[in-house]
C-alpha cells in the first residue's frame, strides 16, 4: 500500500470539525437518511449498530442498546459512534451519555460532540459508476487474468466488484498496467 496515511481520530486531527453549526448540520444529515451508526465502547469491546433519534446544538438522543450494552456505560471513560455518508467516514466521541425516555421508549442520551472527523479516505474524489453497462478493468496479476466491473473512478484510481472474492490482495493494493475497456 502506497502513500497511505493515518491520522488521528482525536481533536486535532486535520479532518475535524469544531464548529456546532457544522456537526449538528452533518448529524440532522444522517438522521434525516436514517443511517446506521456503529456504536463502539473500547474498554469493554461491545458494539452495536443505532440510529439518531434527535439531534440538536443541546445533545443527542440515540436508540437504546438494550440493558446489557447500556450497562457497559457506566464503567466506560469513552464511546465512539462511526458511520460513512456519501463515502465519507464520520466518527465522533459520546460524552455524558446516561439512559432516559424519548417518545415513550427507552433511549440513550449524550452530550452534542465537541468535534467530528469528516473524512475522505483518499486525496481524490470518487464518482460511483452505474452498475447497468459497466465500465470493465482488465489486468493480470500473479499470472492470472481478470475482468472486473468498474465500481468508482477517481484521479487517484479506481476501485472494483469482486464479488466472488477471486482476487488475491488486500485493500489498497497498488496493481499496475490496468486496462478499462469502455462500453460502446
Amino acid at each position: 500500500m502506497e502513500g497511505r496515511a493515518v491520522f488521528s481520530k482525536g481533536a486535532d486531527s486535520p479532518y475535524a470539525i469544531h464548529s456546532v453549526v457544522e456537526i449538528v448540520s452533518i448529524l440532522k444529515n444522517l438522521m434525516r437518511l436514517r443511517q446506521l451508526l456503529q456504536l463502539s465502547v473500547p474498554a469493554t469491546g461491545a458494539s452495536m449498530m443505532l440510529g439518531l433519534q434527535q439531534v440538536s446544538a443541546h445533545g443527542l438522543i440515540i436508540d437504546y442498546p438494550g440493558d446489557a450494552l447500556a450497562r457497559r456505560f457506566d464503567s466506560a471513560e469513552q464511546a465512539t459512534l462511526e458511520t460513512s455518508l456519501d463515502g465519507v467516514l464520520v466518527y465522533f466521541p459520546l460524552t455524558e451519555v446516561k439512559v432516559t425516555r424519548h417518545d415513550g421508549r427507552m433511549a440513550l442520551q449524550a452530550s452534542l460532540p465537541t468535534y467530528l472527523l469528516h473524512m475522505q479516505r483518499r486525496d481524490s474524489f470518487r464518482v460511483n459508476l452505474p452498475a447497468t453497462n459497466p465500465l470493465v478493468c482488465r489486468f493480470s496479476l500473479n499470472g492470472c487474468g481478470y475482468l472486473m466491473p468498474v465500481d468508482d473512478l477517481g484521479s487517484g484510481g479506481l476501485g472494483v466488484f469482486d464479488d466472488d472474492f477471486a482476487l488475491p490482495t488486500v485493500t489498497g493494493q497498488v496493481l499496475r498496467q490496468c486496462y478499462l475497456d469502455l462500453p460502446q
